[in-house]
This record gives C-alpha cells, sequence and structure tokens, in this order.
C-alpha cells in the first residue's frame, strides 16, 4: 500500500518567499547554534594545558632602530612603542611592513640592514604565534586589540566559482552558464572563497536559490515547449464512413468502426483531442463518441449550423501518431415510424489536438544519467519512491559531501511522494526534491573540520581538499575513502590525504586550481577587465586578450604538474602559445594546415623562449597589460604588483592630495617620459619613501608596452635603476635575477601563505601564519617546489583541523 501523501498545491510566488525565508533562518540558526560555537573558557581549562613560554618581542629591533620617533614618550604619526604588547594586529602590520619596504626608519636616519630588516619579520611572526590566544583556542578571549585575528568561522559559503563548478559536476551543466546567473563575490585575504567575507542577505540568497533552480531546470527537465494546435478537416480522415452526402463538410460513420485521423507530435506529453461533432439520434438514448480509449462522450442531436465540441486528455508520445475515434453504440431501427431516427449517425467537422498542455513529458537522456530510469507513467507509487529513495540518497550524498542519515532520507522521499500525489510527472517531482537538496545549507557551506564531531571531520577534510585543487565537491572515490577512513576509528593520515591531492592534480579537474587560485592570487581574473585603448593597441581584441589569459593558466599549471620550483614563475623557459600569441610575441609556431594563416591557429603548444627578458610570469603579456593603463605602461602599477603578489609587501596608501603625472605623460610613446614624471612626482618628500620601494620594480619592464610588445625591437633594456638593496637593474632579466637570489626566501613563504589561506577558506592566525613559513621551509625553502608545498599544506594539521603541530 504507497504512503497517503496529502494533495497540496501552493502557488509559485509564496514558495519562493517561503523557501528565502526558511533557508535564511536555517543558515542563520547554523552560524549560532551551539554545536558551532567553541565550548566556554572554563569548560576548556581543564582540557587545554598550559602553554610553553614562546619566543619574546623582538624589542630589541624596535628599541634600536624605532624609538628615536615612537618611543620614550615619543609618539610620531600617532605611534607609540611603548607599550609594544598592546598593539593591535593592524599596527603590526603597518610596522612590518614599514621596516620591510625600508620606508621606516626614513631617509636620513641610521638604519639597519636589508638582512637585519628579515630577521626582524620572522621574529615578529614567530612571537605573535607563540602567544596563548593566538591560535584561536576555544577558551581564547577576543580583544580588539590583540595582534592577531578572532577565531575563524566554522563554515563558509561556496564562492560563486565553487557553486557553479559544484553544478557541474553534480549536474552536468555548464559552469560558464550558472555563473552569469549567480551575483558576484566580495574578497578578504586575497580570495573570494574567504568565509571572513561572504554575507548572504536575502537578495543574494534569492540569486543562488534561482541559478539552482534554472541549473535544475536545465539538467533534468525537456526543454519549455510551445503549447500548439493542430487542425485536421473531414477531407483527411481514413477508415470507416465518409463524407456526408447532404453536408460534404461533415465525415459521417454508423458502424461503429474506427475513424482514423493522422497527428505530428512535437513533444511527449499531455494533449487535448477535440471533435466538433453532432448526431442523428435513433432509438431512446444519445449517440456515444469514444476518442481514442477515453470513457464514451454524449452527443445530443443538435443541427449542423451549432454542433458540440466533446474533448478527451491523452498522454502521447513524440512523433507521428494516428488517433482513431468511433461510434460507441451504433444503431439501427428500421421499423421506426419516424424515419429520421431509424439510423444512429456521427458526424465531425473538424478535429484538433492541442498540446503539449504541461511541457514535453519526455524524459531528458541526462536524468537517467544523475537520477537513474524513469517509471512508467502507469507505474504504482510504491514502484516511483523505491528507485527514488535510492537516486536522492546517493545525489545527496554527493551534494552534502557526506552520508545522509535516515532521517533526511526520509524527508526527501516524502517531499518527492508529496508532488507525486499532487499530479506531478516523476521526473518534476524528483527535480523539485534535488532543488530542496542544492538549496540546503548542507550544500552551500562548507565546514571547517576542526569544528565537526568525529564521524564527519574526515568527509570535512576531503571536502576541504576537493575544494581546495578542483573547485568541486568530492568524487565517489573519494567518498568511499572517507568512509574506509571513518570505519577506521580516525581522521585522514597525512600520507593518504596527501595521495587523494596527487590524483586530482593529475586530473584535468586541476584546471580549476589554476583558474581559481592563480587567477586570484597572481591576478590573471583582471586580465578580463583590461581594456586598452583601440586607438593606440588595435592588436588587443577580445580574442588576444583571451589566449594572453590562456597562456598564463596553462604555464602555472604546467609548474604545478611538472612540479617545478616555485621560482620557475620567474625563469621558466618555456611558455604556451597559440598561433596568434605566437605572431603577437615574434615567436615561431608549429607550422599551419597547408593554406592556413599561422595566426588563426587556435590550438596551444608549449614553445621555448629563447630570449631571457621574456622569461617566467613578468614577460607574459596578461601581466604586463593589467599592470598598465588603457593608454599607457605604469611602472608604479607594476612595482605595486610585485611587490603586493610576489613579495607580499602591500605599499601604505597614498597620503590625500598627492599629485598624478602630468598629462602629457600619459600620451608619451616611450618609458622615459613617464620616468621624468616619475622624477619630479618623487620630489615630494611625501611621495619618495614609498616610490623608493615601488618605482625600481616597475621600470625594468618599461622595456614592454602597455600590452606587452617590446617598446624598442633592437634594445630591451631600460636605463638602471637600484634596488632597495643595493643591486643595479637594468631590464626584465636583471629583475627577476634579483627576485630569485635575494627575494626568493620571501616568495616561497608568500606562495606557502597563500597557498594555505586559499585553501582554509579564511584569513590565518599568527600560529597559522608561521605553519606557512614552516612549511615552506620543510618543502625547500627557496628551493621548494610547487605540487612539494602543495602537499606540504594538505598534510598540515591546520588543514586537517587536528590539534597537532605540522
Amino acid at each position: 500500500m504507497p504512503p497517503a501523501f496529502p494533495k497540496i498545491r501552493l502557488s509559485p510566488l509564496p514558495v519562493a518567499a517561503v523557501a528565502v525565508a526558511l533557508l535564511s533562518a536555517v543558515i542563520t540558526r547554523a552560524l549560532l547554534h551551539a554545536d558551532w560555537n567553541p565550548p566556554s573558557a572554563a569548560g576548556q581549562a581543564s582540557a587545554v594545558p598550559p602553554k610553553p613560554a614562546g619566543p619574546g618581542m623582538p624589542d630589541h629591533f624596535l628599541k634600536t632602530w624605532c624609538f628615536d620617533c615612537h618611543g620614550d614618550g615619543a609618539a610620531r604619526g600617532g605611534l607609540s612603542l611603548d607599550d609594544p604588547a598592546g598593539l593591535s594586529a593592524r599596527s603590526w602590520e603597518n610596522i612590518r611592513r614599514h621596516v620591510l619596504l625600508h620606508t621606516m626608519p626614513p631617509e636620513g636616519k641610521p638604519a639597519p640592514a636589508h638582512a637585519e630588516r628579515e630577521d626582524f619579520e620572522s621574529a615578529l611572526i614567530s612571537w605573535q604565534a607563540s602567544l596563548p590566544d593566538a591560535a584561536g583556542e576555544p577558551g581564547a578571549p577576543a580583544r580588539e586589540s590583540a595582534p592577531f585575528p578572532s577565531r575563524p568561522s566554522p563554515l563558509r559559503r561556496l564562492s560563486r566559482s565553487e557553486c557553479a563548478r559544484s553544478l557541474e559536476a553534480l549536474l552536468g551543466v555548464s559552469a560558464a552558464s550558472v555563473l552569469t546567473d549567480l551575483p558576484g563575490d566580495e574578497s578578504a585575504h586575497g580570495f573570494d572563497n574567504n568565509g571572513d567575507m561572504q554575507p548572504l542577505p536575502p537578495g543574494r540568497l534569492e540569486s543562488y536559490l534561482a541559478a539552482l533552480s534554472g541549473a535544475v531546470g536545465a539538467a533534468l527537465l525537456p526543454p519549455p515547449v510551445p503549447v500548439r494546435s493542430q487542425r485536421v478537416l473531414p477531407g483527411d480522415f481514413r477508415g470507416d464512413g465518409g463524407l456526408f452526402p447532404d453536408a460534404p463538410e461533415f465525415h459521417m460513420t454508423t458502424s461503429g468502426k474506427e475513424v482514423r485521423v493522422k497527428f505530428h507530435i512535437p513533444a511527449a506529453g499531455r494533449y487535448r483531442w477535440s471533435m466538433v461533432v453532432y448526431a442523428h439520434q435513433a432509438g431512446d438514448g444519445p449517440a456515444l463518441l469514444r476518442l481514442a480509449d477515453s470513457p464514451p462522450l454524449t452527443v445530443w442531436r443538435y443541427d449542423r449550423e451549432n454542433p458540440q465540441r466533446r474533448s478527451a486528455m491523452l498522454n502521447l508520445p513524440a512523433g507521428d501518431n494516428v488517433l482513431a475515434y468511433r461510434l460507441a453504440n451504433p444503431l439501427t431501427d428500421s421499423a421506426n415510424p419516424d424515419p429520421h431516427r431509424r439510423m444512429r449517425r456521427l458526424l465531425v467537422r473538424e478535429t484538433s489536438l492541442e498540446g503539449p498542455l504541461d511541457g514535453d513529458a519526455t524524459p531528458v537522456p541526462h536524468f537517467a544519467e544523475i537520477l537513474g530510469p524513469v517509471p512508467a507513467p502507469q507505474a504504482s507509487m510504491d514502484e516511483k519512491l523505491g528507485p527514488a529513495d535510492a537516486a536522492l540518497t546517493k545525489f545527496a550524498r554527493r551534494a552534502w559531501r557526506r552520508p545522509v542519515t535516515a532521517g533526511e532520507s526520509l524527508r526527501l522521499l516524502s517531499l518527492t511522494g508529496n508532488s507525486l500525489a499532487n499530479g506531478l510527472r516523476y521526473d518534476e517531482a524528483m527535480a523539485g526534491t534535488v532543488k530542496a537538496i542544492l538549496a540546503s545549507p548542507n550544500f552551500l557551506f562548507l565546514t571547517d573540520p576542526a569544528s565537526c564531531p568525529p564521524d564527519l571531520r574526515a568527509y570535512a577534510s576531503a571536502a576541504r581538499l576537493s575544494y581546495f585543487l578542483t573547485s568541486r565537491p568530492p568524487d565517489d572515490a573519494l567518498l568511499t575513502a572517507c568512509a574506509a577512513v571513518t570505519a577506521a576509528g580516525g581522521g585522514w593520515a597525512p600520507d593518504d590525504l596527501a595521495d587523494e591531492a596527487r590524483r586530482m592534480l593529475d586530473s584535468g579537474q586541476a584546471e580549476a586550481f589554476a583558474e581559481d587560485f592563480a587567477g586570484q592570487w597572481l591576478q590573471l581574473r583582471n586580465t578580463a577587465l583590461a581594456s586598452p585603448d583601440k586607438t593606440l593597441f588595435p592588436q588587443a581584441a577580445p580574442a588576444l586578450r583571451a589566449a594572453m589569459l590562456e597562456e598564463s593558466t596553462r604555464f602555472f599549471l604546467s609548474l604545478i604538474r611538472e612540479n617545478a620550483p616555485v621560482l620557475s614563475l620567474l625563469t621558466a623557459d618555456h611558455t604556451f602559445l597559440n598561433g596568434r600569441l605566437a605572431a603577437f610575441y615574434g615567436l615561431p609556431f608549429p607550422a599551419p594546415a597547408p593554406g592556413q594563416d599561422p595566426a588563426e591557429n587556435q590550438e596551444f603548444a608549449r614553445v621555448n623562449l629563447p630570449s631571457p627578458q621574456r622569461r617566467g610570469l613578468l614577460g607574459q603579456a596578461s601581466v604586463l597589460m593589467l599592470t598598465s593603463y588603457p593608454n599607457r605602461t605604469s611602472p608604479v602599477l607594476r612595482g605595486k604588483y610585485i611587490l603586493e603578489t610576489l613579495l607580499g609587501l602591500e605599499p601604505p596608501p597614498p597620503p590625500p592630495n598627492v599629485p598624478t603625472l602630468e598629462p602629457a605623460a600619459a600620451h608619451s610613446p616611450g618609458p622615459h617620459s613617464v620616468r621624468a614624471a616619475l622624477e619630479r612626482h618623487r620630489a615630494d618628500p611625501g611621495c619618495a619613501s614609498c616610490h623608493r620601494a615601488i618605482d625600481p620594480l616597475g621600470f625594468p619592464l618599461e622595456t614592454w608596452d602597455a600590452i606587452g610588445r617590446p617598446v624598442s625591437e633592437n634594445d630591451l633594456s631600460t636605463p638602471p635603476v637600484t634596488a632597495l638593496t643595493g643591486e643595479i637593474l637594468a631590464g626584465p632579466a636583471d629583475l627577476n635575477r634579483w627576485l630569485v637570489t635575494v627575494q626568493g626566501g620571501r616568495i616561497v613563504h608568500h606562495a606557502a601563505e597563500r597557498l594555505l589561506t586559499y585553501a582554509l577558506g579564511r584569513g590565518l592566525t599568527p600560529r597559522e601564519k608561521e605553519t606557512a613559513r614552516q612549511l615552506a621551509d620543510q618543502a625547500g625553502g627557496r628551493d621548494a617546489r610547487f605540487r612539494d608545498l602543495i602537499l606540504a599544506v594538505v598534510r598540515s594539521a591546520a588543514f586537517r583541523g587536528e590539534k597537532s603541530s605540522p
């Protein structure tokens, strides 16, 4: 006996509003529920052993180099170091930045050597990491002035890209098509997957729900088909009877045999078959019309000018259909005294077919791939709910990235059964339940493994790993491995999780890592936003700009797959080009097909770079273009890009009312006039300190124009500049050499910090920043390789949600 599901029909608009309100409430409850909150300090007092004293504050450096202006009662610029333990995290970050950028101590004052500045940074990070509450233990007090962030949130929302790629993995829809329906994300700590900045107000939530609904409809339901009506006149009827002699616009039948009408059905579904008909009566009862296998329809005698319309609802397959009707109760009464009532006749003036009334009912082939075959329409409720239960549980397991409880399975099945009981088709009912699965916080939010109960920690770590490297939910192989890990009674062993990471990095889905991680860390996504002046740079058409982005993405992915050194990001002697981009660079490219223009070859291939000037990321047109203005280059933007992106040193914001470059410099064709304008700009003491750090890194790249072409074909050098550490830089090759030899360790440490930030989906605590530096050192320091560094992150306790040190 199938379960009795009440027939409840809800209007669409209230359902959408209620869904948003309910989901908002569920998410709020999940965020605020006591299960998610860390235990109280009192409850943890006995569980957390006293922390041994860590390294001390680097106050010797501060007293030696900073106290003249900021100590012993002095507080220049509003900063006093007399009580450094009370400084906020922002103040310490400003101090670190000024020290490393050589902007403090100011010019003319005694200053430490570069190596001493680096040692200060290491000591500062180690001291902050050693503070009792820096690690974010549950009992830690939260102080606004503390030199560390508050405890991270236990869950974060899927980013726009992760949501789109998840739907692609689960439903097979195009991620690009879903992206257009999702609102943009806000970034924090450099990434849009960061739980520190992921608001979900009702408007944004409604956009997410609309995108989810559209993706489910596109994947599981037939496309909408307009209702159309087909009309057939008696001249095209076949079978019994014929045209009525007294009224040839009617078809007459008297025998009860079938009359056939042919229709072409554009899509399977429900159709309304109608007849315009009247009858000659015989005997006492009315004529009965049977349309196909529907119940007989009464037709009383009417005059032929005012016939009746009789209809039946039919479920018809797509294609050519032959429908038959007949007189269901033929009668001959030759003894009747009224000659008009001696023979029962059915007279039809026209027939029509209207539909599909509820859209196409043909299950899409993709439906069976995701949720199994569709039962026959005449199947019983039990025959439908059995496969529905198995399919929905399997789908929810992948979407929610963990096992589904018996209670959850029952609720999903009840929702499907109610939909079937309310008259929806099987595929419509299943699609509605899939929408509910995807609208759940279990799909939209990822849980920090450290906040999970033990039986779900392995699944949370696996989900973190999968979204880290593929921006998609775990596949079936990884979920099966999670079940084995959980059954063994523990979390992931570091090496086992690293093995899964290797498998993902070798898969085609690792391209998402290059697009989402490198696209944000290296700002490659901004290539799509660049808009070079069309008059000055007509070559930079959209197809060329797309090729520039593809080059950098493929280049980064190759470094990961080949386990190249991190610093090969600057020194690699190869890149990936298609015919159009190779022609733009003036490099040879594999011969095209006969008669084909080499520039039209759209296939990308690995190409060796003969010139050291073009090697590495800083020689690629994507980076050179995104660090330029539409009409000219910018040494400031290029220098700032190197400081922030590669060295992790954000320059201080410019002081108010800083003048811009002279207008003439903006339209100058070469680098020397821009340089002269910057020299005048730096004459302002308020600008000089920061530009001393920025400009020497940007000027060597002025050998390339605003879209990455050589400014001079014969001379790829630039007027020499002096780096902060005293080296002379004259062109891109010198710049790359200085970055690798002098700043190589910093670049690797910063890459590790970026990887850990992206992997955890939140800002790092000071202890985690120290962890990132340790991971980089364990992976080889300045000689660390990309894949080794990624695997070190995956093995770390911070990534796995464990409390022990890495």
